[in-house]
């Protein structure tokens, strides 16, 4: 394992960007709001969930940002030596025979932890007793008749205590359901914003609003449902969202405190821009020695190929005015996928970059999440894959001086996945609002030929004092 570098020396490498059509439109739309209902109401729904494979497109690629490089091109440095990697304790969430890829997705709160998946909504206590389980069919349940929702997303809002839940139904509209209260196995209220060829959600809580996100993969487009955070706890009748277009595929927002972001990138550019201004996007180069994925499958042991994506950028969060993303490349000449972060600050545009990498040149890591606690120590939670094992799950683990752990596995996987060849978009890691310090990840492993997922708590770097400086 040859672990991200840090600390690393700051990079000025900003980039003027120009757009081949205008970057951003803004319009007020309304959604339509489907019946209140507790989560008892909607378990007790008639539904069957019918045996079905939830097919997503490969992302296109990054090409409607042309880039002009105005600075210089940033390197990556040695690595740092290997600390011992904290140990998590782990439990089951959800396995389904019907459903698949699960495209699992988790938040954790003072007394409840939610698992989002294609299969269901998951409630558990903090120990992984179960509360409530409903179908992602019953959650969005509208008298309507059966429908096929998908890619759904889970955050929990610590400074109101309460829950959110994003998806998609069938490429026809974005769901975007909100609790009452801070119980979420309470009730909800939810909603439906129209919008043709959505695609992949997008969930982040940025600024004081709530950013619902999708991607139109036959335009190469992102679209952003921005709701004040206070609207939509005030549980209204009628709920207006600010509705965003950007003309970058599968933009990720940025889950900040302050101002909103959205960042996309490839194998050789990291690109950001206010998500509510039409200011030129800014950027910084990579290293520029790894290669986009494009469809680069995944190995594993006794069955075929998983798909690995397209090394989106899988999950982006704010620290102390700097924007932290992770995603997964190959490194040239290989066919192996492992992970690549990178840290920038939004202003000045200074950036640096690091590797995750597994000593077997055969193992691959992908899809990716990060976490930074108050006191700007890091978990990076991911799939493993290779040809003589089958899919697992680990972490790796940053203190807050910028020393790096050995990856530690969560669980590996005990039989070839044959379901689908989609393992399945998004895994979770977040800090547990209760110490700020403590982190969960929810990840996947291949479980009796189907999916698994499971959290794991992850007690780190709980000294008070804040180590900053070496980031």
């Amino acid at each position: 394992m040859y672990p991200a570098p840090g600390p690393f020396p700051m990079k000025h490498v900003l980039l003027a960007l120009s757009l081949s059509i205008p970057a951003f439109g803004q319009d007020v739309v309304r959604a339509i709001e489907l019946p209140r209902a507790t989560m008892r109401e909607l378990a007790a729904t008639p539904l069957r969930e019918p045996s079905r494979v939830i097919e997503q497109r490969w992302l296109p690629p990054f090409d409607s940002l042309h880039i002009d490089v105005i600075g210089p091109v940033a390197t990556l440095e040695p690595p740092v030596a290997a600390i011992q990697a904290p140990s998590a304790t782990t439990f089951f969430v959800e396995t389904s025979t019907a459903v698949s890829p699960a495209d699992a997705s988790g938040a954790v709160g003072p007394t409840h932890l939610v698992g989002a998946h294609n299969s269901a909504i998951v409630v558990q206590n903090r120990t992984g007793g179960m509360l409530t389980r409903v179908t992602l069919a019953q959650f969005w349940f509208s008298n309507a008749g059966l429908a096929i929702y998908y890619d759904p997303r889970v955050v929990y809002d610590a400074q109101h205590d309460r829950w959110v839940v994003v998806s998609i139904w069938d490429e026809k509209a974005v769901m975007l359901a909100v609790s009452e209260t801070g119980d979420p196995t309470g009730a909800w209220r939810r909603y439906q914003f129209t919008q043709q060829r959505a695609d992949y959600s997008q969930l982040v809580l940025s600024g004081d609003s709530i950013v619902a996100g999708t991607t139109d993969f036959a335009g190469n487009l992102s679209y952003y449902f921005v709701v004040p955070r206070t609207t939509a706890y005030a549980n209204p009748a009628t709920l207006s969202a600010t509705r965003i277009d950007a003309n970058a595929s599968n933009a990720t927002p940025v889950a900040s405190a302050t101002q909103k972001w959205i960042v996309t990138g490839n194998s050789l550019n990291i690109a950001w821009a206010p998500l509510d201004n039409t200011a030129t996007w800014k950027g910084a180069n990579t290293p520029n020695i790894l290669n986009h994925p494009s469809g680069t499958p995944l190995p594993q042991a006794g069955g075929p190929g998983l798909d690995g994506g397209l090394g989106v950028v899988e999950s982006a969060v704010e620290h102390d005015g700097w924007i932290y993303v992770v995603y997964d490349r190959l490194p040239r000449g290989t066919s192996r996928h492992i992970i690549e972060w990178c840290r920038f600050h939004p202003v000045t545009g200074a950036a640096s970059w690091g590797t995750i990498v597994d000593p077997d040149p055969n193992v691959s890591y992908g899809y990716p999440s990060l976490a930074i606690n108050r006191n700007g120590a890091i978990i990076i939670g991911f799939g493993i894959f290779s040809p003589t094992s089958y899919a697992s799950s680990g972490y790796i683990y940053r203190d807050a001086a910028g020393n790096w752990s050995p990856v530690k596995r969560i669980r590996h996987g005990d039989s070839a996945f044959t379901v689908t060849d989609r393992w399945g978009d998004y895994s979770s890691t977040v800090v547990d609002p209760v110490d700020g310090t403590t982190f969960w990840t929810l990840q996947m492993n291949a479980k009796s030929a189907n999916w698994e997922t499971t959290w794991s708590r992850i007690s780190a770097d709980t000294k008070s004092k804040r180590r900053t400086a070496r980031h």
